[in-house]
């Protein structure tokens, strides 16, 4: 396609849904466009604002996954989300698009209540999982990120999997956990890598 307005990522997403859609969208490893050039990434930010209530995607790199926490659409003040976690490993919660007027959390190292957030202001950058599913009450939308972390993962090692040669193997349960049901098997060694 000819138009120099859009990303591939963007032109793949509006073919989902000309052909009907579909439940979830998961975009991996260097499709993923979270592990190379900065202005990949912020292309991709951008589409998961715009497609965030056409579509749930979840975007995985070798190192960590993003998802939109999206704002109501019925008209109520604010939206509940259960994000899947593994515990111990690094996350964060980013205002995306505009400021969030009210953030509460529970299941974060660093849980929030009422809490306004900004560009400028507060971002929940460096928190820390401590529950399998985070609860997240917003009237805006935020940006969720997870780290596949196994040195940072405090007990997650023994229930995600066995090391291999040094590799750790995270398996698809433990990563379907934090993307929502993607079964994806995660490679851990001293590159991650998407197998």
């Amino acid at each position: 396609h000819e138009d120099q307005d859009s990303t591939d990522f963007e032109k793949a997403l509006h073919v989902v849904i000309a052909h009907g859609g579909c439940d979830r969208v998961y975009v991996l490893g260097e499709a993923a466009g979270v592990d190379g050039r900065l202005d990949h990434l912020f292309a991709t930010l951008c589409v998961l604002v715009a497609f965030q209530h056409r579509l749930r995607i979840s975007v995985v790199s070798g190192e960590c996954a993003l998802q939109m926490v999206s704002e109501p659409t019925d008209g109520a003040l604010r939206c509940a989300h259960a994000l899947q976690a593994i515990p111990g490993c690094h996350c964060g919660l980013v205002p995306i698009g505009r400021p969030c007027r009210a953030v509460t959390t529970r299941g974060l190292e660093y849980d929030m209540d009422e809490t306004p957030m900004a560009y400028g202001g507060l971002v929940s950058a460096c928190n820390i999982a401590r529950a399998n599913v985070i609860q997240v009450t917003t009237a805006d939308p935020l940006l969720w990120t997870i780290t596949f972390d196994a040195d940072q993962a405090s007990g997650a090692a023994t229930s995600t999997g066995p090391s291999r040669g040094g590799a750790r193997v995270w398996s698809a349960a433990a990563i379907g956990m934090v993307v929502g049901g993607a079964l994806v098997a995660f490679v851990r060694g001293r590159r991650g890598r998407l197998v």
